[in-house]
């Protein structure tokens, strides 16, 4: 019964920072004024370093300092070498479906806003990739999933389908990273 509530516990909480991750996204427009990205790229800010602070309190950091010692870097550096080839293969699936002008959906949403610097940067480098990182690795494959391969594939599926993928390219590019980045945290543990 304990597993079960702490599943549902920190299933919950990660429903709760990707909705509020997402929420300040639902005001974004095309040519808005610059007080208004200006706003929405702080509270972006604001959803990231809540997010740092829930996973410091819960111990995600614990291990951080121990990433180059020991060859604990090996699985991070195979990782990347993985990932390389996932991303070639989504984007030559991207090509054969819809030719050589292919694009995601979410890659297409984000140039079509024009957004300022400020809020592109805020969104795509700080606030998504912490958040994300926390969510998907953190609180599903480590706190609900307790590292299990099941948690590695509802992460993996879960990180793919908030990318909004609406063909096999796109499933590949975004399922397929965040595959390699549930397996290498399940390898580390961190």
């Amino acid at each position: 019964m304990k597993k079960l509530v702490s599943f549902f516990k920190y299933f919950g909480m990660a429903i709760g920072l990707i909705f509020l991750e997402q929420l300040p996204t639902v005001f974004l427009a095309k040519n808005q004024p610059f007080w208004q990205s200006f706003l929405i790229a702080l509270s972006l800010l604001v959803v990231a370093f809540l997010t740092i602070y829930v996973a410091k309190r819960l111990g995600f950091f614990s291990k951080a300092s121990q990433v180059w010692n020991s060859g604990a870097y090996k699985p991070i550096i195979m990782g990347f070498l993985i990932m390389v080839p996932v991303k070639m293969l989504g984007g030559m699936t991207l090509v054969l479906e819809h030719g050589s002008n292919a694009n995601t959906l979410n890659q297409s949403v984000i140039e079509q806003l024009g957004m300022p610097p400020v809020l592109l940067f805020a969104l795509s480098v700080v606030a998504a990739p912490i958040v994300e990182e926390v969510v998907f690795r953190g609180f599903i494959v480590k706190q609900a999933f307790h590292y299990s391969y099941l948690g590695v594939i509802v992460s993996s599926a879960l990180f793919g389908a908030i990318h909004m993928p609406t063909d096999l390219g796109s499933w590949i590019l975004y399922g397929g990273m965040g595959l390699v980045l549930a397996l290498v945290y399940q390898k580390r543990k961190n």
